[in-house]
């Protein structure tokens, strides 16, 4: 049962995670007006 619950909190925990960064990556590419700057910013985190 232990076991089953941490692999439910596992997977909600890398949902919460990958949606964070998410926004963070959306905001930090918002904050910087420089298409140039943006695009690269784009190719780093590809």
């Amino acid at each position: 049962m232990a076991d089953k619950q941490m692999e439910v909190w596992s997977v909600f925990w890398e949902v919460i995670t990958a949606e964070v960064t998410a926004r963070m990556q959306v905001a930090v590419l918002s904050a910087v007006p420089p298409a140039r700057s943006s695009s690269s910013l784009m190719g780093n985190a590809v």
